[in-house]
C-alpha cells in the first residue's frame, strides 16, 4: 500500500512536472516517481527532471 502523498510531495511532484514539460504541456511519460521520501530530503523524478 503506498502513503498518502504530503502536501510537500504534491508541490515538489507538480513542478516536476511543469519543469519536465515546459515546452509542451503533452505528458506521455507517466506518473512521477518518489526517488526519497526522508525526513532530511524528498526527491522527485518526472521523465528526465529530478
Amino acid at each position: 500500500m503506498t502513503p498518502a502523498p504530503t502536501p510537500l510531495l504534491h508541490a515538489l511532484t507538480t513542478q516536476a512536472r511543469a519543469t519536465a514539460h515546459a515546452r509542451s504541456p503533452a505528458c506521455p511519460c507517466g506518473a512521477p516517481v518518489t526517488l526519497a521520501d526522508r525526513p532530511d530530503g524528498t526527491v522527485v523524478r518526472h521523465a528526465d527532471t529530478v
